[in-house]
C-alpha cells in the first residue's frame, strides 16, 4: 500500500496568502507561521497586505482588561471603503492585537514600525514595536537641552519663554514629535541609529546611540516654532511655522550635525488667515524633491463644539532636487501621502496599496491634548482631485457614551409592603449584569434586616429625552423576586456591596447593619440562591453603642479582605474574611468608604479613601505610622462628604453637601477639577465610568442621577426616580446603574460607548 503523503506543507504559496488574508489577529497570523517549516518560510513575518500605513487605536478603556487594552491596526484601503464607526471594526477586515498598557502615556511618533511613547510621570520616552513587543529606551526627557528639573517642578522654554510649571504638565507638552532615521537592530548593532525631537515647540534635539543623552541642534532664531522634522537622504529637514526650511548634514562621528537655514524662500501665501490656521509637513519623496503640505483647518468652538476641529483643504508644494524655489502643485498622480504624528511618508497606490485610488492625502490629528482639555480627533481623506474631504472616525459630532436604554420596574409589594428609611447615602442597592443567554440585571436591595434579589431582563431599546437631556423611563416587569435567606441580621441592614468574582464562578455579597454586624455570602452568579460559603464578623465591641449608617468595600484585588466603617462610633475595622485585622480610627464621623484603585503597583496597593466631615482621607494598611493615615484633605468647613469613588486611572472623586464634585490627583494630592454646584441639593452618589473615566455618575438627594465630563464640567444626560433614593449603584465591570426608590421603583440605565478614541497613525 502506498504512503499516503500530506500535502498541506506543500500549499501552493497564493493559495496560503488568500488564507492570510482573512485572518484579522495578528496573533492567529503567528500561529498560521508556527503551523510547519514550510509555511513559516512561505509567509512574512508581517503580512504581505501591510505593507500600507496602519491605524492604531484602542477599542475600549474597560476596567475588566487589567494589564493589557485591546488595539486594532487597519490598513488606508480598509479605511477608503466607508466612514465608519469603531463598533463595525470586525466587519472591516482590520487587524487587531494586543499592546502593553498604554495609561499615562502619550504616543509622539511612529516610524519604521515603531512608536514613539512617552511616559507622563516618568518622563520616559521609549520605542515599541507593536508586533514583536520589543521596547527599547531613548534618552528621557530629563536629559533634553535647556530642561532642568527641580523637586516637582519643570523649567523649560517656549520659544523665547520661560515656563516654569509641574513636572508632570510639562511631560505632557514638551515633546510635540520624535522621528528616527530607521528601524533599530534587534543585535545592537546601531550606529547608524539617529532620532530627532522636536521639544518645547520652538526646539530640535538630536540623539545617537554613543550618547547617552539628547543634544540642542542649534538654530539661528530661538522664537522660531517648529512644526515638523524629517530623515531625508542623509539630512534632516525642519520646517517652522512660517514655512522657513531648515537643513542640517548628517555627518558620523560628528559631535551634532551641522545646520543652516535653507536658501529656498518660503511660499507667499502659506501664512495663516484670520478664519482659519494650518500646519505644515515635510515629506520626502522617490525622486529626490521634497513636499511641504500645509493642512489648513478650521476651529469649530464658534459653533458650539468645544476643542473640535475640521480640516477643510490642503495646498502642495514641491521642492525639486538642486531647485531654488518651491513651486505648487495639484495632484500626486498615483501617490498617496500619509500625514499625522507619524513620519509622514509618500506612498505608490499602484504597487503598495491594493484597491485604493492615488492623488489622496490620509490625515490623522496633530494636536496635544492636554490633561484639563479634550481634543475632539479629526481624521479623514482628502481627494486632491475633486478637492473633497472624507470623515473617517471623527467624534465632533458624537458623544462618548450614551443610554441604550432606561427601564423602570416595580417592586412586588408582596416582597417588600413598606421599605424601612435607612439614612441619607444610599447604600443599601447593588447589581450585577448576566451575559448567560439573555441579557438581565440581577439587583440586591435591603430594607430592614433582610435582602431581596430581583431579576429585570435588559433589553435594548430606543432611548427618549425630554428637556436638557432627560432620559424618560420605559415600564418593565421583574421576571422574578425572592428574599436572600442567608443574611441573618438583627437590625436595619446600613449597606450591602458585591465584591467582583464572577471570573471564579460566583458572587459575593457583603452586607452591613447599623451597629457594624458584618455577614458575607457566597451566590450562584444566575441568581440562584444555592448554599455557599457564608460567615459573620461582629465588630471588636460587640456592636455596644448606638446604631447609626454603616459602610462596606471589599479590595478589588482580594475580596476576602473588607473594610467596615461605623459612624456613630468613628471606627473603620479590617478583615481578612472573619478574622479582625485591624482597626483605624478616623478623626470624624465617617460617611463614605471605598478602596482605590490603581494606585502603586496595579491593584495590590490596599489604600482606602473615607469621607470623614468635611475632609478626604487616604489609610494605608500597611502603615502604622500615624494611625495608617497617609494623607488628609480638608474641603470646604462645614460641608460634610458624603461620597467617595475611585477609577481605574486611580484618580479620586468626592461629593457632597456642598453639591460639587472635586477630582483629586493622588500622586499629587492635589485637586484636578472642580464641578461646582452640578447637583441641585446633596451629593449622596458617585461612581466612575468603567468605559471613559473621565465620565462621572453623579446621584443627587432630590431624585436626580446625571452623567458628564468633569474634566469639562459638561452634563450628557440624567434621569429621575420618582422619590428619594433608597439606593443606587453602578456594576463593577460595565456601565449598567441601579437606583430604588423608597416609593418601591426600581429604575435601571444601560449605557454604552458611543466611539472609540483615535489614537496614532
Amino acid at each position: 500500500m502506498a504512503e499516503v503523503v500530506d500535502q498541506w506543507p506543500n500549499i501552493h504559496q497564493d493559495m496560503l496568502k488568500e488564507i492570510a488574508k482573512r485572518l484579522y489577529s495578528y496573533d492567529d497570523y503567528l500561529q498560521l507561521r508556527l503551523v510547519c517549516k514550510q509555511w513559516n518560510f512561505k509567509l512574512l513575518k508581517i503580512p504581505i497586505a501591510n505593507k500600507a500605513p496602519w491605524l492604531l487605536l484602542p477599542v475600549s478603556r474597560c476596567a475588566s482588561v487589567k494589564e493589557e487594552d485591546i488595539y486594532h491596526i487597519m490598513q488606508l484601503p480598509t479605511i477608503f471603503e466607508a466612514t465608519f464607526d469603531t463598533r463595525s471594526l470586525q466587519d472591516k477586515g482590520i487587524y487587531h492585537l494586543t499592546l502593553p498598557d498604554l495609561q499615562y502615556k502619550l504616543i509622539r511618533g511612529s516610524c519604521y514600525g515603531w512608536l514613539i511613547i512617552v511616559s507622563i510621570y516618568e518622563g520616559i520616552i521609549t520605542m515599541l514595536n507593536p508586533f514583536t513587543k520589543a521596547c527599547l529606551d531613548l534618552p528621557p526627557i530629563s536629559t533634553l537641552p535647556d530642561v532642568i528639573h527641580d523637586g516637582d517642578e519643570c523649567t523649560y522654554f517656549l520659544g523665547p519663554y520661560k515656563i516654569i510649571e509641574p513636572i508632570i504638565l510639562a511631560n505632557q507638552i514638551l515633546v510635540w514629535k520624535v522621528v528616527i532615521n530607521s528601524a533599530p537592530m534587534n543585535n545592537n548593532d546601531n550606529d547608524d541609529f539617529l532620532a530627532v525631537a522636536i521639544y518645547g515647540a520652538s526646539r530640535l534635539a538630536f540623539y545617537e546611540p554613543k550618547n547617552s543623552e539628547w543634544v540642542k541642534l542649534s538654530t539661528s532664531h530661538q522664537d522660531t516654532y517648529f512644526q515638523d522634522v524629517i530623515f531625508f537622504e542623509e539630512k534632516i529637514y525642519a520646517l517652522d511655522d512660517e514655512g522657513k526650511l531648515y537643513e542640517f548634514h548628517v555627518k558620523k562621528n560628528a559631535e551634532q550635525p551641522e545646520g543652516r537655514v535653507h536658501e529656498v524662500t518660503p511660499p507667499s501665501d502659506i501664512v495663516s488667515q484670520e478664519e482659519c490656521s494650518n500646519l505644515k509637513y515635510l515629506v520626502g519623496c522617490a525622486d529626490g524633491s521634497l513636499l511641504m503640505v500645509v493642512r489648513h483647518f478650521k476651529n469649530l468652538k464658534e459653533n458650539g463644539k468645544k476643542g473640535c476641529y475640521e480640516t477643510i483643504k490642503f495646498d502642495i508644494y514641491e521642492l525639486k532636487k538642486n531647485a531654488k524655489a518651491w513651486s505648487r502643485i495639484s495632484s500626486l498622480g498615483d501617490y498617496v501621502l500619509a500625514i499625522g504624528f507619524n513620519a509622514s511618508v509618500q506612498i505608490s497606490a499602484a504597487d503598495d496599496l491594493s484597491n485604493c485610488k492615488g492623488n489622496q492625502i490620509y490625515f490623522t490629528d496633530n494636536e496635544q491634548t492636554l490633561e484639563n482639555h479634550k481634543c475632539y480627533h479629526n481624521i479623514g481623506i482628502f481627494n486632491l482631485e475633486d478637492e473633497s474631504c472624507q470623515t473617517v472616525l471623527s467624534d465632533c459630532e458624537a458623544e462618548m457614551l450614551e443610554a441604550k436604554c432606561l427601564k423602570k420596574a416595580v417592586v412586588p409589594t408582596t416582597l417588600i409592603h413598606h421599605p424601612s428609611p435607612g439614612s441619607l447615602q444610599s447604600t443599601r442597592l447593588a447589581l450585577h449584569v448576566s451575559h448567560d443567554k439573555s441579557r438581565s440585571c440581577f439587583l440586591y436591595i435591603a430594607s430592614g434586616p433582610h435582602v431581596y434579589n430581583l431579576q429585570i431582563a435588559l433589553e435594548e431599546s430606543s432611548v427618549n429625552k425630554g428637556k436638557e437631556s432627560l432620559l424618560i423611563p420605559q415600564q418593565t416587569e421583574i421576571i422574578a423576586s425572592s428574599r436572600v435567606n442567608r443574611c441573618p441580621h438583627r437590625s436595619e441592614i446600613q449597606s450591602i456591596v458585591l465584591a467582583d468574582t464572577e471570573s471564579n464562578g460566583y458572587l459575593v455579597l457583603g452586607s452591613v447593619d447599623s451597629y457594624g454586624h458584618l455577614i458575607v455570602s457566597k451566590l450562584d452568579t444566575s441568581g440562584r440562591d444555592i448554599d455557599r460559603l457564608t460567615y459573620s464578623a461582629l465588630p471588636p465591641d460587640n456592636g455596644i453603642g448606638e446604631g447609626s449608617w454603616s459602610g462596606l468595600c471589599f479590595s478589588p484585588s482580594q475580596w476576602s479582605m473588607a473594610a467596615v466603617a461605623r459612624s456613630f462610633s468613628k471606627t473603620i475595622d479590617i478583615y481578612d474574611q472573619d478574622i479582625h485585622v485591624r482597626t483605624l480610627r478616623p478623626l470624624w464621623h465617617p460617611s463614605s468608604i471605598n478602596f482605590m484603585q490603581n494606585v502603586g503597583n496595579g491593584n495590590q496597593s490596599p489604600v482606602i479613601a473615607v469621607t470623614e466631615g468635611c475632609q478626604l482621607t487616604l489609610w494605608d494598611l500597611r502603615m502604622k505610622e500615624n494611625g495608617g493615615c497617609l494623607q488628609r484633605i480638608c474641603g470646604t468647613p462645614g460641608d460634610i462628604l458624603y461620597s467617595v469613588c475611585s477609577s481605574s486611572t486611580g484618580n479620586v472623586a468626592v461629593g457632597g453637601a456642598d453639591r460639587t464634585v472635586t477630582v483629586y490627583d493622588p500622586r499629587r494630592w492635589a485637586a484636578m477639577s472642580r464641578w461646582v454646584h452640578c447637583s441641585k441639593f446633596e451629593i449622596t452618589g458617585l461612581a466612575f465610568s468603567t468605559i471613559d473615566p473621565d465620565y462621572i455618575y453623579i446621584q443627587g438627594v432630590d431624585y436626580e442621577v446625571l452623567c458628564g465630563t468633569w474634566k469639562e464640567t459638561n452634563k450628557l444626560f440624567s434621569f429621575r426616580g420618582d422619590s428619594n433614593w433608597l439606593g443606587f449603584s453602578k456594576s463593577s465591570k460595565e456601565d449598567v446603574l441601579g437606583g430604588w426608590c423608597d416609593s418601591g421603583s426600581i429604575f435601571i440605565a444601560d449605557v454604552a460607548s458611543g466611539i472609540d478614541e483615535m489614537v496614532s497613525l
